[in-house]
């Protein structure tokens, strides 16, 4: 083998191995619920589904940021920030609400402000 072949197999093994969360991160991402939430912009699919659905214009929808508490009774209770399209053709800022169950990441309650 080469030396940057040996070179190039050190850098991915380091790259993976600090690429991978600690057992203490792991634990705090379960905690907050973290691990329910889609890891492309940090929403809840369920809220994100049910809000949507209740939407003039569900394609003018645009999450800000989903906020969550700490587990609880087994679930964490979530606030998710977003953008969407009024009646008027303009665009508001509102907030939806939830409870997810922290093991099987499912939406047990919702409402909207």
């Amino acid at each position: 083998m080469s030396k940057w072949t040996i070179g190039l197999v050190a850098f991915v093994a380091i790259a993976a191995i600090m690429g991978q969360p600690s057992e203490e991160e792991k634990a705090e991402n379960k905690k907050y619920g973290f691990h329910c939430m889609s890891q492309w912009d940090g929403s809840h699919p369920g809220l994100v589904h049910i809000v949507k659905k209740n939407l003039r214009d569900p394609d003018s929808f645009q999450h800000i940021e989903t906020r969550s508490s700490p587990v609880e009774d087994g679930k964490n209770k979530i606030r998710m920030e977003y953008r969407a399209r009024n009646g008027f053709g303009g665009m508001n800022v509102s907030y939806a609400y939830g409870v997810i169950n922290n093991e099987n990441c499912k939406l047990v309650e919702w409402r909207f402000s």
